[in-house]
């Protein structure tokens, strides 16, 4: 679909504008030159892009194609923002709801680094366990974590292939 690949492309020139270097989609000290910004004014006036709220939301997307978890970020940064943060119940259903296909060892967004503290892809800080507790007791060393059929998190070796999930920061109302 000519449209689909419009605004896909549309998108990640958009996310490139607004990450000027960062990991995290900053909108606002930027929307205004995004407004006046030659290449961006036909796509807003147009309706082809808009903007209907100012706070932050996540939309979660569940991709059905099976990859290791830097493979899987690679995926999800490429096309949407990164893999799926969760960091409370609300942003576990909303996740949850986009699993349909019953596969549910999937990736998310959280790693472990070399000093063995867990870390959200876009989060300037560690992942404080006691802010949403969901982690299935393992012994298993790996690095990187997947969540399992009872929404479980569990340490997974990286280099396992599984399907993933990724979100998009985008403004809604």
């Amino acid at each position: 679909d000519p449209l689909t690949n419009v605004y896909v492309s549309q998108e990640a020139i958009m996310r490139k504008f607004f990450n000027r270097g960062s990991k995290k989609f900053e909108f606002l000290p930027f929307l205004h030159s995004a407004l006046i910004h030659p290449f961006f004014y036909p796509m807003f006036s147009s309706g082809l892009l808009s903007f209907t709220s100012s706070h932050i939301s996540h939309q979660y997307h569940f991709i059905n194609i099976r990859k290791n978890w830097t493979e899987a970020q690679r995926f999800c940064r490429e096309m949407y923002t990164d893999l799926a943060p969760v960091k409370n119940a609300k942003e576990l259903n909303d996740l949850l709801k986009t699993i349909t296909d019953g596969s549910y060892d999937v990736y998310i967004g959280l790693y472990r680094s070399d000093v063995f503290k867990w870390h959200w892809t876009l989060s300037d800080g560690f992942y404080n366990g006691e802010i949403f507790k969901n982690r299935k007791n393992v012994t298993y060393n790996g690095g990187c974590a997947a969540m399992d059929n009872s929404w479980k998190w569990f340490n997974d070796d990286c280099d396992s292939k599984k399907n993933f999930v990724c979100f998009n920061g985008k403004i809604f109302h």
